[in-house]
Order: C-alpha cells, then structure tokens, then sequence
C-alpha cells in the first residue's frame, strides 16, 4: 500500500510540475479582448460578428521572464478577418507588418529606449481588422497563428517561431506561437456512466 501511495505521490509531482513547466514557455499570443492602460488581456477564442464589423486583437509577449530588447514574429490571419492595420506601442521601432503572407512576411519590433520588463505580459503589437463575410460560424472555428518571421524561409532569414532579444547582452531566443480561434465550435461530449468511463482505462 506504502509503495502504491507513494507511486500515486511521485505521478502528482510530476504532472504538477510538468503543467507548471508549461505555464512558464515564452509565447506570443492574440487576444481578443483587452485594457493596455491595465495590461490586462483576455479571450482567445470569439464568435462572428456581422460583416464589416472592426475590432482590435492584441498580440502579447508571455513568460519570457527577461528584458526585452526586441521581438519579431508573423500571424496568420483566417479569411474570417481582413488585416487593416496596426498600431505599435509608443518608443518603437517597426520594420515591416504582422501578417505572414504564406510565410514570406512578418514583423520585427525593437523598444528603442527603454528595454520592456518580460516578467509581465508585454504589448507587442494592436492589430485592426474587420470581419469578413467569411466569418460564418457555421463553417467551423478559424485559427490566428502567430509564427515566425519569414517563416517559409526557416535557416535562411527567416525563423519557425517568435524571436525575441534579450538586453542587454542581445541573445536572440525562440518561444511559442500561439493559436487563436474565431468560432471555436463547442466541444464534444458524450453521456456516460462513471462505470463507462472506468471501463476506458482497464
């Protein structure tokens, strides 16, 4: 029983620190929602709107947990959403603009001044768009990709994934593109008894 308990105690560990060690990968992500005044973000899923509606999505740095010098990235916008601009924060430099253009796009993004604190969420980038007649949620959910800059060219100029620089000794490092989804879908479920579900795992 000591040894069954004890296997029980060393899985939680584990699984605990796995989930812990997840929540702390640098990424880029887009949120649908958000208060740059409280840095504060939300939402990476939503519904359609009516065609020719505007919103902003907002692309943020999470966990790189160092001072960032720059970063630069790419996204993939769905037919769901036309790319109508976009706003860097204030004491940028902007070389280029977010959409990848299957790959051959992106944008490279340096705080001139002041390098930003990674260990909070950090405000790459407001991005506007408008919804398309393509934004049917009938169709199925739509993904917002955040990759690399010139991604198609991986090795050659160009990255998979984000890149960020960190200050002040310049090291360039890699983190996670997020996905974003418009009309997410509902997710599948099915009526079962605990005696089924038991069955699953024998």
């Amino acid at each position: 029983m000591k040894k069954a308990l004890a296997g029980v105690l060393v899985a939680s560990l584990v699984g605990l620190m796995a989930v812990a060690a997840t929540a702390q990968v640098p990424n880029l992500q887009v949120y649908f929602n958000g208060n740059p005044a409280y840095n504060s973000f939300s939402d990476t899923q939503a519904t359609c709107n009516s065609p020719g509606y505007a919103r902003d999505l907002y692309v943020v740095m999470n966990n790189w947990n160092m001072f960032v010098q720059a970063v630069e990235f790419s996204i993939d916008y769905p037919a769901a959403l036309f790319f109508n601009g976009e706003t860097s924060p204030a004491g940028t430099l902007v070389i280029g603009s977010s959409p990848s253009n299957g790959g051959t796009g992106g944008v490279a993004i340096s705080w001139t001044n002041i390098p930003q604190n990674g260990f909070d969420p950090i405000l790459a980038m407001t991005v506007h768009v408008i919804e398309t007649a393509n934004c049917d949620c009938t169709a199925g959910p739509q993904a917002v990709v955040v990759r690399g800059y010139n991604y198609a060219n991986a090795g050659n100029g160009g990255n998979t994934d984000p890149v960020a620089v960190r200050w002040p000794d310049y090291v360039e490092l890699s983190g996670v593109g997020m996905t974003s989804l418009i009309c997410p879908g509902a997710v599948a479920t099915e009526q079962s008894t605990w005696g089924g579900v038991k069955a699953l795992y024998r």
